[in-house]
């Protein structure tokens, strides 16, 4: 029996699929009008809207296409972490174009890194609130210190997900063909 596949050609705004045994298989339509329609099994992460980022990838691969070089992986990544004036961070700030995989990118598939993210789920919490004071607490309701996962950052609460590690993953975007 094959695996079972989802198509994401419906999709609206970012998603990410994060590499993982699932036992699902995630297509998209991507490459604008070459319309491939690579396959990648693993967990499907929705992403926030903000930061404009969807609009800003569909430019930049409207300009360069494909075959992609390090210089181009550059850029992407200023666009997956530069948030807008507004915003603190993007919702893609946690990734890094992957390198390793620039050939197998296209526009609406692109390969990435997730650079770290929490080993269990964190939730902002008001630790005094007289002193405006905030802290983060994992759902399990363990104690959980900044010093225990320095690689996340001040922005550790804001993650989408947890316990995947430093991973590999597609980030993906309706097609502009």
């Amino acid at each position: 029996m094959s695996q079972p596949v989802i198509s994401l050609y419906g999709l609206e705004g970012l998603a990410l699929i994060v590499s993982f045994p699932s036992g699902v298989l995630y297509t998209n339509q991507t490459g604008g009008v070459c319309c491939c329609q690579p396959m990648l099994e693993g967990m499907l992460v929705p992403l926030e809207s903000a930061c404009d980022v969807e609009p800003k990838l569909a430019a930049f691969f409207a300009e360069h296409g494909g075959n992609l070089c390090d210089a181009d992986a550059d850029a992407l990544d200023v666009i997956l972490r530069t948030p807008e004036a507004s915003y603190v961070v993007t919702p893609t700030f946690f990734l890094e174009v992957d390198r390793a995989r620039l050939r197998d990118s296209m526009e609406a598939w692109l390969h990435v890194t997730v650079m770290a993210c929490p080993d269990e789920h964190l939730v902002a919490t008001i630790t005094s609130p007289a002193e405006g004071h905030f802290g983060m607490r994992p759902l399990s309701g363990r104690t959980w210190s900044p010093a225990d996962q320095p690689e996340l950052g001040e922005h550790a609460s804001l993650y989408p997900f947890s316990g995947f590690g430093r991973t590999s993953a597609v980030l993906t975007w309706p097609n502009s063909d």
